[in-house]
């Protein structure tokens, strides 16, 4: 529109410069919202885009397979668990066990260990079950695998009616009389 037809319409010039004004100012405000909706239209497009990349990446993704794989590494995991539980209790059964062979003086613990039933060896509550039983029970029926509770006599006073020579001085002392 321009002032030339608003005055062929019996608009004076200061009416059609006003009307022109308002028009132009609406005009730049739909061209701002215009231009505004374009660049918000625009970054939806972008979004929808990447949504539709990320979308297209997810189904080339084998579901299944993951699935199964998720659960092969449960599996791996849990008989990690089990085998670290498995080595927890056969440390705390040989420090246990070591231990009675200790304090009830063993005298072979090799030979102890193979008379041993270890399927009776169990761990309760983090306490080792059947092993000091079975130890009680051993030690009556093999004794001789064990230090005597009492201590063996000793021969340290001479004896009478022997000479000391070198030769029997030397054997004393080996002999410990």
């Amino acid at each position: 529109m321009k002032t030339e037809e608003l005055m062929q319409l019996g608009l004076n010039r200061e009416q059609a410069d006003r009307i022109l004004a308002m028009n132009g100012r609406d005009i730049e405000r739909t061209k701002s919202a215009n231009q505004n909706e374009r660049l918000e239209l625009e970054r939806l497009r972008g979004e929808i885009k990447q949504k539709e990349e990320m979308l297209s990446a997810y189904e080339a993704l084998d579901i299944e397979g993951l699935k199964n794989e998720l659960s092969a590494w449960k599996e791996k995991a849990e008989q990690a668990e089990a085998e670290f539980q498995r080595q927890e209790n056969q440390s705390l059964i040989q420090k246990e066990t070591e231990r009675l062979y200790r304090e009830n003086g063993v005298k072979n613990a090799e030979l102890l260990d193979a008379l041993m039933d270890w399927e009776k060896v169990t761990i309760s509550e983090g306490e080792v079950m059947g092993a000091k039983e079975q130890l009680f029970g051993l030690k009556e029926k093999y004794g001789y695998l064990f230090q005597a509770e009492t201590p063996a006599p000793s021969f340290s006073q001479s004896v009478s009616g022997m000479q000391k020579t070198d030769e029997s001085g030397a054997i004393r002392q080996a002999m410990g009389i």
